[in-house]
């Protein structure tokens, strides 16, 4: 189970990468900025996409934990709490991500363009 979850996370990245290069190539700005920057484009993109649904998954799971420990009782910690929210939101620049994910496509983005680069993508 633990190496289902990193694959798919890699298959679903690049679908998505590649779909937003379909839209692009589709709408013919990769006959203006060329294929690399096309494909540089979609990649951050689809890295800004990711980021922005983890933020708001992290969002939702605060608020879900937050009104759990309202409907509970906690009045007594509920200082502790919002320090905890608190010390969570001043956190929400810092977005912690796995540096294995990154390294492998970083290594899939360096494949794509040496396979470009000996031609093999035309």
């Amino acid at each position: 189970m633990k190496i289902v979850e990193p694959i798919a996370v890699v298959v679903g990245f690049g679908a998505l990468l590649q779909f937003i290069k379909w839209i692009l190539d589709s709408l013919g700005v990769n006959n203006s900025l060329g294929d690399t920057l096309t494909f540089l484009f979609s990649l951050l993109l689809t890295t800004l996409m990711v980021i922005i649904i983890i933020l708001m998954q992290q969002d939702k799971d605060l608020k879900r934990i937050k009104g759990f420990l309202k409907k509970k009782g906690f009045r007594e910690r509920k200082g502790a709490i919002e320090k905890m929210v608190k010390n969570r939101k001043s956190k929400r620049g810092s977005i912690a991500i796995d540096p294995r994910i990154l390294f492998w496509i970083i290594v899939l983005i360096l494949l794509y363009l040496f396979l470009k680069s000996i031609g093999i993508f035309n």
